[in-house]
């Protein structure tokens, strides 16, 4: 505030209310600095704490998760099933192939 390049009238704003303006102020600027962190704590820590939670066993999944991670799993085995059927059709067809006469 003391530099010349701020304004008279932000200079006497600051002035005539010194001591409650500068608390208030400060409070204002460490309350805008910590705000990400802020954020960041509460999404991160969130996610952590439910993770942790679930795997001690204090919360347990609902009924639509469980059906979820069934519906998941299921389908996987059932598509990795399909694909290996695919791979040994296509490496039959492919022997056919080779060992056709020219």
């Amino acid at each position: 505030m003391e530099s010349e390049r701020c304004p008279k009238s932000i200079k006497n704003i600051f002035e005539k209310d010194a001591d409650k303006l500068g608390h208030v102020t400060i409070a204002l600027l460490l309350y805008k600095i910590a705000t990400p962190a802020r954020y960041a704590t509460t999404v991160f820590g969130t996610i952590y704490l439910l993770r942790h939670l679930l795997r001690r066993g204090v919360l347990i999944k609902t009924a639509k998760e469980q059906l979820k991670s069934v519906r998941t799993s299921s389908f996987s085995r059932a598509v990795s099933i399909n694909l290996k059927k695919k791979q040994d059709r296509f490496r039959k067809f492919r022997k056919r192939l080779r060992n056709r006469p020219r």
